[in-house]
């Protein structure tokens, strides 16, 4: 931009200045026409006054040129955009048996499953497999770069599997329309997603619930106190990312999203690592109350948020290292692996 704003500034004066050395040559060759006879006096006018008026368009063209010459950069990025292979939502034959109700309970079953971000790159996950009960807590911990966040985007199929299946109620999920897939599973991420518009908004996107779920889900995720007490109740305004809100208002939100969807399995990726121990602690307290009997699959920092869970799976290099209950790891094990 700024270049582009300098060079604009360096025509702006140079223009003149070529326009007033073309007006003078013009003023003098007309002149000497008009002395010779070569040109009459009306020809001679017009041609000077045409002169006159070269810079100003001379000065019209080249910023028109210019501006086109930074939109195109928007032309250039959405094409940038449009060239970007768009997700498989094709509907195949075997994914129209699919319970309307799926899923129902929330077990999940991962076999062999192995993934890599790109076909020139090394796997992963490495063929990782384990098994999570319906309705239980689950936490996956294991140093950066273990492959925790991989398996959850392999969850969502934001990446597909190279091999190896996971099964959500005995359903393998490849099978899932993604639109299907991604409603009937909820996600409560370390930086909260929140867009421009209302609380109402940002909690029922496609005008499904009635005020009373609304306020029910709000209750459940301890929001309803705050969001009653401003003027505008859920049709108070949420700024760009929701950054009107603190970070455990703008979690409690995402949990109360959540709790609207009624989805049978939630991922907790790190949720609670933006926000103080006491924030943590009321976090912890409403997902206990709020998601009883729904499967949850934690990442996590601290200590604190896995020690209730009924098991905790490690992951190491992109595989299984171990699957443990909570009081079978010693705290210096647990305080390792979650550094």
């Amino acid at each position: 931009f700024y270049s582009h704003y300098m060079l604009n500034r360096w025509f702006s004066s140079r223009i003149p200045l070529i326009g007033g050395a073309v007006s003078t040559a013009t003023t003098v060759g007309v002149a000497l026409s008009a002395y010779y006879g070569v040109m009459n006096a009306g020809t001679a006018g017009l041609v000077t006054l045409y002169s006159l008026s070269f810079w100003g368009f001379l000065n019209w063209g080249i910023r028109i040129f210019a501006d086109i010459e930074s939109r195109m950069t928007s032309v250039e990025r959405l094409k940038f955009f449009a060239s970007i292979p768009s997700e498989q939502l094709t509907v195949r034959p075997e994914m129209t048996a699919l319970r309307p109700s799926w899923p129902e309970a929330g077990a999940i079953e991962v076999q062999d499953l192995q993934v890599r971000y790109a076909k020139h790159l090394p796997l992963v996950l490495k063929g990782i497999s384990f098994s999570v009960r319906a309705g239980s807590r689950v936490g996956i911990v294991g140093r950066t770069g273990s492959g925790k966040s991989t398996f959850f985007q392999s969850l969502f199929r934001f990446i597909e599997a190279e091999a190896g299946a996971i099964q959500v109620d005995g359903v393998d999920i490849a099978t899932v329309p993604l639109p299907q897939l991604r409603e009937s599973l909820a996600i409560i991420p370390q930086d909260p997603t929140l867009f421009l518009g209302t609380i109402r908004n940002n909690l029922d996107r496609y005008s499904k619930y009635s005020d009373e779920q609304i306020i029910a889900a709000l209750k459940h995720a301890s929001m309803w106190n705050y969001v009653s007490a401003m003027p505008l109740g859920l049709n108070s305004a949420v700024t760009e990312s929701g950054l009107n809100l603190s970070q455990g208002q703008r979690q409690l939100l995402c949990l109360a999203r959540a709790l609207l969807n009624r989805a049978k399995v939630i991922v907790m990726d790190e949720a609670t690592a933006s926000v103080d121990v006491q924030t943590d602690a009321l976090l912890q307290r409403v997902i206990r109350e709020a998601f009883s009997g729904v499967t949850m699959l934690i990442i996590a920092h601290r200590l604190g948020t896995i020690a209730d869970c009924d098991q905790i799976i490690e992951i190491a290099d992109g595989e299984v290292k171990s699957v443990r209950r909570p009081n079978e790891w010693s705290e210096q094990e647990i305080q390792d692996t979650l550094v």
